[in-house]
């Protein structure tokens, strides 16, 4: 785990940073607890850069912070994803996180908020176009594979298997992604990629969705 200019690991429950070629306990953080599941403990251990530069290190589910050449908890947040954990920035000081196939929003001392709500089974986020959010899905009622939602207006534009090629089904994608380069959108699948022009998708209206 890289943050700013240090570099971390851990052995499951203890944290180290590398220091001259070494690896060095950071004893003032605490040893992981852990999450017990039916395959054992399970941790929470991720990195995540604000919009301000600030950087923070998810240990066990929490943020930490260098304060005083010590890493402090800042972030009381209990974020339990140990397998998929990714962010994104949310303004200058916030950030959004991935837990339990939903995803959250979170400033400082203030609470979490579940956000994309008008949509299931979230598999996995990444900036979009225009200051929006594309997202993966996986299985789910609508049949749609993911979409594009602007935050400001907790809008959606869906995607379907079609939109990249009528041969595909929900289920032969792993992922979609975007580039602001190519300004095209990528679908993962089981045979190789798809791609589709940004006009393609982001001509069409922008719909309210709602799981009610």
């Amino acid at each position: 785990m890289i943050v700013g200019d240090a570099v971390y690991t851990h052995d499951g429950s203890n944290l180290y940073q590398f220091v001259k070629d070494c690896l060095k306990l950071v004893a003032e953080i605490p040893a992981a607890v852990g999450v017990d599941s039916q395959f054992g403990l399970k941790y929470t251990y991720g990195s995540v850069t604000l919009g301000n530069g600030r950087n923070i290190l998810v240990w066990d589910g929490d943020g930490f912070e260098l304060v005083d050449g010590q890493l402090k908890k800042t972030w009381p947040l209990g974020i339990d994803e140990p397998y998929d954990f990714m962010t994104l920035p949310w303004g200058d000081d916030g950030f959004y996180y991935f837990e339990d196939r939903s995803v959250f929003r979170v400033k400082p001392d203030t609470k979490r908020e579940q956000v994309m709500t008008g949509v299931e089974n979230v598999m996995g986020f990444w900036s979009g176009p225009n200051g929006s959010i594309l997202f993966y899905l996986g299985d789910n009622d609508t049949g749609y594979v993911g979409g594009i939602w602007y935050p400001n207006d907790d809008v959606y534009i869906p995607i379907r298997p079609s939109e990249f090629s009528t041969k595909l089904s929900s289920h032969d994608f792993d992922s979609v992604h975007w580039s602001d380069k190519t300004r095209h959108f990528y679908a993962v699948v089981r045979d190789g990629v798809f791609t589709v022009p940004a006009e393609q998708l982001l001509g069409r209206p922008k719909q309210t969705l709602s799981l009610q």
